[in-house]
């Protein structure tokens, strides 16, 4: 299979689109003016210089109302012609109409841009993932000039000899290896962070291998499919499918950098196949699709040394088996699997309902049995994670640096002396690229970070002159899902799974309350391990409204609220603010102030803030909120009684008894009581929430539509002009 390279460019193009078009239709909601969080507020911190230039005000102590709305209308301007340009500009990339270096490094400067004024809705690691394949694809494998052979150069002409053919054919192949070297090496660093950092965190449903028993339920956004594969799979092949993503993270990572291309390619399919089965059941934006993409630079090979490969069959299968061998090796280095102890046999108290257990010699009737169970775990350590990074990185580094050292000699013996320097110098940006991207590695283990580490030489070389390009996000660390959230107790034993019901309230849409008999879990512990209990936190806003004069829960459009809401899928799109809402459940309002200021809008009917949510009464105007009250609640997904057998015929008494609006059958959430406030009512224009919203530099009357903020720019100027058409084009959009 040969990949060739504007196929990378083109994917990298479609996924700045997606990105630049998902900023588009939520900038108004979530960083304008009128928005959460403005990035006007953001502008003078991060860029300063620009700002002066931007702002006409003489000093920020004189900035009254109307001055600071005006500063903030052209930053909004800003943002969204910058938004509008990246978006031509990378359909552009994406039809394969332009693929010049020049223009996907303005393109990755663009978003870089937006997302540094995006402050914590755009902090998530793809969004630099993002900037940092930006940089490396544009740098190393994007033509910038039609006679540079980092790309697929055009079969000589006719009259050019068959010997000059043959050295520009050997030349284009080797530009080609050494332009995807660097994102191969980006793509190892990803997936290898990823991997040790989970074993590095101590969590630990990650050492006991019970991570998917939560995860499909406690991610961000769940997928269509989490739902079902959470409640269907075994605890065995959830448990297994753990391993299978360490083994692919960990081990699979060093095949991607094997010299070797069938090696590699079968490193890059496991890759692959994680990223689908990740997709399948979870919303996570762009980022799988992008990682994909980074693989397809294993795929890339010249024609000649493919038709060599297919003549080597005997060295293809060694070297199957041989990496077959080193797949398994790491296996039983990486995990233990161990019979259990015959667990005591279990009685059952009829008058009571209760399980005991009973000792061996405690009752004659009950035959002692012996244990089948079996159970896989983690067996390496922090610390000895933490030796092996230290030992494998140091020669992954240097093995990489004087691998495309090793291009230097055939390229020098290209015969055109144009192109040879050339080559040289896009060797030389490749071999810079690679050492600058090591630079994280420094700080993922506390003896990389020694300066007196020689071993890491290579990479203390590029540390100064990545402190100057750090702050582009040019290279950066990754470490995705370090520990598992939404994980709870577990009532019972390790040797019994002890079933305890209880009725739990959930508030419906429309004011109803459906009661659904949960129990402790529904799904079996296995392993020696107790079951799992989900509890997933979830901040619920309850409005009171004007009209009725009643609460009622305000609903968001993606993220859990309504039991009877099923997950939806929505990547490659991605809802920043209910993926910011997830992270804001697991701590406190205090390190959430974006969170009062949502309210704030939310109470004001600021329409862009509201558009965010599923509420079109409120976003027409036809309903006005008095007060929101915010409670912390925990979720899990429901159990369909025709699946869970193991529930008890309570449940069925519970619903009968109660009449419920909804049945058990019909909820694909189930949530606990109220946990705790998580934020106090809060009521429209209260003086403290002002001086709340003051303190942290939010305007609190600012929401204005688009036409109406260019009112306040200088009329007949080129600003204001610019607004008007900038506006324009967002109602032919809207």
């Amino acid at each position: 299979m040969i990949i060739p390279s504007r196929l990378i460019l083109s994917g990298l193009g479609l996924i700045f689109l997606i990105a630049f078009v998902s900023y588009y239709i939520q900038f108004p909601g979530l960083v304008s003016s009128a928005g959460i969080e403005p990035a006007g507020r953001i502008f003078p911190r991060v860029f300063p210089l620009l700002y002066k230039k931007l702002v006409d005000s003489e000093s920020k102590e004189e900035l009254v109302w109307h001055d600071l709305c005006s500063s903030w209308v052209k930053v909004d301007l800003l943002c969204e012609t910058c938004c509008i340009i990246g978006i031509l500009l990378s359909s552009m990339v994406a039809s394969g109409i332009v693929h010049h270096g020049g223009l996907i490094m303005f393109v990755t400067f663009l978003y870089y841009f937006l997302v540094e004024l995006g402050g914590v809705f755009y902090s998530f690691q793809w969004d630099t993932l993002l900037l940092e394949t930006g940089f490396v694809v544009s740098l190393c494998l994007a033509p910038w000039s039609s006679s540079l052979v980092v790309v697929q150069v055009q079969q000589e002409s006719s009259s050019s000899s068959s010997s000059s053919t043959t050295t520009t054919s050997s030349s284009t192949s080797s530009s080609n290896q050494v332009a995807n070297w660097p994102i191969r090496f980006l793509l190892f660093k990803l997936m290898f962070m990823s991997g040790v950092v989970k074993i590095q965190s101590d969590c630990p449903t990650w050492k006991h291998l019970t991570a998917l028993e939560y995860h499909f339920a406690t991610q961000c956004i769940p997928g269509p499919l989490a739902w079902y594969v959470h409640q269907m799979l075994h605890p065995v092949i959830l448990r297994c499918g753990v391993a299978m993503t360490f083994m692919i993270e960990i081990p699979g990572a060093f095949l991607l950098l094997c010299w070797k291309s069938k090696v590699r390619r079968i490193g890059a399919w496991l890759q692959i196949l994680l990223q689908i089965l990740i997709i399948f059941t979870g919303n996570y934006n762009f980022f799988n699709v992008l990682t994909i993409l980074l693989c397809l630079a294993c795929f890339d090979e010249s024609a000649k040394q493919e038709e060599e490969e297919k003549k080597k069959i005997r060295s293809v299968n060694y070297e199957l088996h041989l990496c077959f061998a080193f797949m398994a090796w790491m296996f039983t280095n990486m995990f233990e699997i161990k019979n259990l102890p015959a667990a005591a046999p279990l009685a059952v108290d009829a008058g009571h309902h209760e399980i005991q257990s009973v000792s061996a010699g405690g009752r004659d009737d009950v035959p002692q049995q012996q244990s089948n169970e079996w159970t896989i775990s983690l067996s390496w350590t922090k610390e000895y994670c933490e030796s092996m990074i230290e030992t494998t990185i140091p020669v992954v580094i240097c093995y990489m640096l004087l691998y495309m050292l090793s291009f230097l000699p055939e390229i020098l013996a290209l015969p055109n002396k144009r192109r040879k320097w050339k080559s040289i110098f896009h060797l030389l940006v490749c071999f810079v690229c690679i050492g600058l991207s090591s630079v994280p590695f420094m700080n993922i283990s506390p003896g990389l970070r020694d300066v007196d580490n020689w071993s890491m030489l290579a990479s203390q070389m590029f540390v100064k002159p990545w402190n100057y390009i750090q702050a582009f996000h040019f290279s950066n660390g990754y470490g995705l899902f370090r520990r598992m959230t939404g994980v709870g107790g577990s009532k019972g034993s390790m040797s019994t799974t002890m079933m305890t019901n209880h009725q739990s309230n959930s508030i419906n849409s429309d004011g109803s309350t459906a009661t659904s008999c949960r129990p402790t879990t529904t799904r079996k512990g296995w392993g020696g391990l107790e079951p799992s209990v989900v509890e997933r936190p979830e901040v619920i806003f309850k409005g009171k409204f004007l009209r009725t004069g009643t609460y009622r829960e305000l609903n968001f459009r993606w993220k859990p609220g309504d039991v009877t809401k099923g997950p939806k899928q929505v990547a490659p799109y991605q809802p920043r603010l209910d993926w910011q809402m997830w992270f804001a459940a697991l701590g406190s309002y205090q390190h959430n102030p974006w969170l009062i200021h949502l309210i704030h809008k939310l109470l004001q009917g600021c329409g862009p803030v509201v558009e965010l949510l599923d509420e079109p009464l409120l976003a027409k105007g036809d309903e006005k909120l008095v007060s929101i009250e915010s409670l912390l609640y925990h979720y899990d997904f429901s159990s369909n009684l025709s699946i869970a057998k193991n529930i008890s015929n309570e449940c069925d008494d519970i619903n009968q008894k109660d009449e419920p609006s909804h049945s058990a059958d019909e909820s694909w959430w189930i949530r606990s009581d109220p946990i705790r406030e998580y934020v106090p009512k809060l009521v429209r224009d209260d003086p403290s929430l002002l001086q709340y919203l003051k303190a942290y530099g939010y305007a609190t009357n600012t929401c204005l539509s688009l036409s109406d903020k260019c009112n306040l720019l200088q009329p007949g100027s080129n600003s204001m002009k610019l607004c008007r058409m900038v506006a324009a084009i967002r109602n032919v959009m809207a």
